[in-house]
């Protein structure tokens, strides 16, 4: 079998939340830095994320490039 040369989707599991966190603050820190108040960032801290990611696995799914998640 050929492994697909694109990103692959797949459910998310709870062994992801590190990964999701991570990109989801990343991408906060891109689309909102210097567009939301400056007291904002208090409460999307990297943990924060951590935090909030857990209880969205069951509706969250994931683009795996080579394994490694990517989106």
């Amino acid at each position: 079998m050929v492994a697909p040369s694109g990103p692959v989707l797949r459910a998310a599991t709870l062994d992801d939340v590190e990964h999701i966190a991570a990109l989801w603050y990343d991408g906060w820190i891109d689309g909102h830095l210097g567009h939301v108040p400056a007291a904002l960032h208090v409460h999307r801290q990297r943990e924060s994320f951590l935090e909030r990611a857990p209880p969205r696995i069951p509706s969250t799914t994931v683009a795996t490039l080579g394994g490694e998640i990517v989106g």
